[in-house]
């Protein structure tokens, strides 16, 4: 019988007899040593120095030990980057070889992270059914804000946090076009922080909670069939966005109890805003608005504490009619629902506010004493990117181009501030109105990518204190422009 041990991707193997048998994981670099890896790298049992990248994730993370740090240069790693349906050619993603079905495998407790962000660095499943990512060490983090992927085109999960995974953050990372459950945790006291998920499209949930104890913190999910659906127990779910889903924006299912919800918006559902079938749970601080169907649903057996929360603008269909209720009681149960503001100073009841419903033996709903005023919840913003201008008009036998542009947080002067962007901007545009809307001050677009802002109006007035909110918009040299989101700005004399 012959017998012999080679390397293959990482792993020591004992041939006996021609057959293979995996004796166990090596990593050639030192705990806590940065490894790297790029488009223009060459995939090697050595390779990972800055000077010497690796071609694929896979093998950057084969070669390191625990503890390394992987950064990720820009471009698009997969599988299958020729699309000649031969996955883990030289150079590709061998996730999948390592008996996890997946993409990437992260199988050990290292901080990866991209160079250049998300909107950068692409992670491509081809359409195959291979989890993206796949964490099933603990203490390993994958991205974080402002160095995060974008995870596409998989008929499985973008990412997964095994059930034997805890301690890992996930954060900054783009999900698009993913045919199923998008980021599943099955791992306990783990963290999803500034991620986003967009147009989803199957009939499964953008994050899916089955684990205990996590934190999902500033995340979005948008256009897609459903926003955040939690079966695990004491989870907590704070300043995150559900906008435009088909389904619900939140979902609560048992087994899990005890989860809370805090400071939360769900925006513009097409059927519930928050749907409650588990126990113990607490709804505070959060936005539910303009779902079709109820707001907040409680199904029989639920239960939940409701307390300074908006709902309104819920249209309440119940499959027939349009029943006005933002929050529909089916608990068999009294539920505390005070201090909400429903929509008016009044309280629930007739339009423009949301009115409550109850259904069963047993269900009551306390809705006094009330909110009389709207509550203030922030929404975050999500994407810190580099993102796209789009020209704003391009012929048919003209090719689109885009140009990554940054709008960076403005800087404190003396006497004012200064605002700037990245990327290639030719011009930079200053826009500053009040909390009523109304502009008080316009710079005009300025040629280069910084401009500064002495705190006068337009009518070179100083600007009274106050809280007032900018937009930049940035203009590349093609003419296209791009425009940042609402920021604030706080005025003091």
């Amino acid at each position: 019988m012959c017998t012999a041990s080679q390397r293959y991707m990482g792993y020591w193997l004992l041939v006996v007899g021609g057959m293979g048998l995996v004796l166990g994981l090596v990593g050639v670099a030192a705990a806590g040593k940065t490894l790297y890896a790029a488009n223009n790298g060459t995939d090697s049992f050595t390779c990972g120095d800055k000077s010497n990248p690796c071609r694929s994730i896979s093998q950057a993370i084969i070669n390191a030990s625990s503890g390394a740090k992987i950064i990720v240069g820009p471009g698009r790693y997969s599988q299958d980057l020729n699309g000649n349906g031969n996955p883990g050619e030289p150079g590709e993603e061998t996730g999948f070889t390592q008996f996890c079905g997946c993409v990437v495998n992260v199988n050990k407790a290292l901080n990866i992270e991209s160079r250049d962000g998300a909107a950068t660095t692409v992670i491509d499943a081809v359409s195959a059914n291979l989890i993206i990512v796949r964490i099933s060490a603990g203490s390993a983090s994958f991205g974080k804000q402002k160095k995060g992927f974008t995870l596409t085109s998989s008929n499985s999960p973008a990412l997964q946090i095994d059930a034997s995974a805890s301690g890992v953050n996930a954060s900054g990372n783009i999900a698009i076009k993913n045919g199923t459950s998008v980021f599943v945790v099955d791992g306990n006291s783990n963290v999803l922080s500034n991620n986003i998920v967009s147009a989803q499209s199957v009939f499964s949930g953008a994050y899916i909670v089955n684990g205990d104890s996590n934190l999902l913190k500033h995340n979005l999910a948008n256009s897609g069939y459903g926003g955040f659906e939690v079966s695990g127990s004491n989870n907590t779910l704070v300043e995150n966005v559900s906008s435009a889903q088909f389904n619900d924006g939140f979902h609560l299912s048992p087994p899990g109890t005890g989860n809370v919800l805090n400071k939360n918006v769900v925006a513009g559902s097409n059927n519930w805003g928050i749907l409650i079938q588990s126990t113990g749970n607490t709804l505070t601080g959060n936005s539910i608005l303009g779902s079709q169907s109820y707001g907040i649903w409680l199904f029989p057996g639920s239960n939940a504490t409701i307390t300074q929360n908006n709902i309104f603008g819920n249209e309440g269909f119940d499959g027939t009619n349009t029943t006005n209720c933002g929050l529909f009681n089916q608990s068999g149960t009294n539920i505390n629902a005070s201090n909400n503001f429903w929509g008016a100073a009044t309280g629930p009841g007739a339009s423009p506010a949301d009115d409550f419903c109850s259904s069963g033996a047993g269900s009551s709903t306390t809705t006094t004493p009330v909110a009389t005023k709207e509550f203030q919840v922030k929404t975050t913003t999500f994407l810190e990117e580099p993102v796209q201008i789009e020209p704003t008009s391009t012929s048919s036998s003209e090719t689109p181009v885009t140009v990554p542009v940054r709008f960076l947080k403005q800087q404190d002067l003396k006497n004012g501030w200064l605002f700037r962007a990245a990327g290639e901007v030719s011009a930079l545009r200053l826009e500053v109105t009040d909390l009523s809307g109304r502009t008080v001050y316009d710079s005009g677009f300025v040629k280069g990518e910084s401009l500064s802002w002495t705190r006068v109006s337009g009518q070179n007035k100083p600007l009274s204190a106050g809280v007032y909110l900018y937009r930049l918009r940035a203009q590349d040299p093609n003419g296209a422009e791009l425009t940042s989101e609402l920021r604030k700005l706080i005025v003091r004399r």
